[in-house]
């Protein structure tokens, strides 16, 4: 038996290069009888010698935050630019370089090094080929630091791309939208969307609790009666006569459904309100991923007293489509609205 030993003394605690110490060891061996070199040989035995971090020499990679979220809308200008900030918690000097692996994302400055200060990168999203329909996106940020502690890092970037708005006067005029009106109306509803421009303010968070609303009439006429499942949702006030809303819809305590319309258009007199929408949903229910785009007219009017909405009806016709129509999805969808040219009204 042979007894292998290794002298560490004044050795940093990683190579120049970054990497553990290698070493070979060779063994040779020669037959006694012939003087040859014995079977097998030489032989090599690869060495590799790692030792711990000394405190104060080593540096150490953080990066914050580990994931970044952008929201934009189809044919409209980029996100704000997001800062994700490096340090170096440890010792020495910390020399990074970034990697991304999407074309739409970016990041900068590449590279650099740090000591004690904080680096900040600046990460940025262009969104100008990307469309509504394929959204979610979602992309790898590798923060690289060769020789130090907890390196590399990554910062995990999801994008949202919602669907350009629509006027209200081309939600109203749109060939899908008129034939639905008519043929609620015929039904003997009377729904009078508002154009005026002095709406209310409803800016704030709102819930319907599970089953506390029904549908008031379908495409086809079925399911008339059939109860809508919870909600919750904002409105944001982006700027004159537009808001932003995003929300979910759940049953049993369950999320079933996303939903966003970066940019709904507000129109109103008084308490009373309408908004239009071009916005998508979608069906996660059970591991689906079923999304369909949809102009929306939502009327109703704000409690002025508590800033509740009352008498709230919305009017929805399926306009586009996209993903696997799974049965969880087609049971949660009223009537044929899973289908281009299928409306109801709630």
């Amino acid at each position: 038996m042979t007894t292998l030993m290794v002298n560490a003394f004044n050795l940093p605690a990683l190579t120049s290069a970054g990497s553990p110490y290698t070493a070979t060891i060779t063994i040779t061996g020669t037959d006694d009888l012939t003087g040859e070199p014995a079977a097998g040989s030489p032989a090599s035995i690869p060495v590799s010698l790692t030792l711990p971090p000394e405190s104060g020499t080593v540096p150490a990679l953080t990066v914050l935050p580990t994931s970044l979220a952008f929201t934009g809308t189809q044919g409209s200008s980029n996100p704000s630019s997001q800062t994700v900030q490096i340090t170096n918690s440890g010792g020495g000097t910390l020399n990074w370089s970034v990697s991304e692996d999407a074309p739409w994302l970016s990041v900068t400055p590449p590279s650099g090094s740090t000591t004690t200060e904080t680096d900040s990168l600046a990460v940025n999203v262009d969104i100008a080929s990307l469309t509504a329909e394929s959204s979610p996106y979602s992309a790898t940020i590798t923060v690289t630091a060769i020789g130090a502690v907890n390196s590399p890092m990554t910062i995990q970037v999801t994008l949202d791309v919602n669907a350009p708005p629509v006027p209200p006067e081309d939600v109203l005029s749109d060939a899908a939208v008129q034939q639905a009106l008519d043929e609620f109306r015929a039904l003997g509803f009377d729904f009078s969307p508002s154009l005026a421009v002095n709406p209310p303010d409803i800016a704030g968070r709102y819930r319907r609790e599970d089953a506390a609303g029904q549908a008031i009439a379908t495409h086809n006429g079925t399911e008339v009666g059939r109860r809508w499942v919870g909600g919750e949702w904002t409105y944001t006030n982006t700027g004159p006569l537009a808001v932003s809303s995003e929300g979910f819809n759940f049953t049993s305590g369950e999320v079933i459904s996303v939903f966003s319309g970066s940019a709904v258009f507000i129109r109103g007199e008084g308490n009373d309100f309408t908004l239009y929408s071009n916005g998508w949903g979608t069906c996660i229910e059970q591991g689906s991923h079923y999304s369909a785009r949809g102009l929306h007219i939502l009327t109703g009017s704000v409690e002025p007293s508590t800033g509740d909405l009352l008498n709230v009806t919305q009017f929805s016709v399926t306009v586009e489509t996209t993903g696997e129509l799974t049965s969880a999805c087609a049971s949660r969808i009223v009537a044929d609205a899973e289908h281009v040219g299928g409306w109801s009204v709630f």
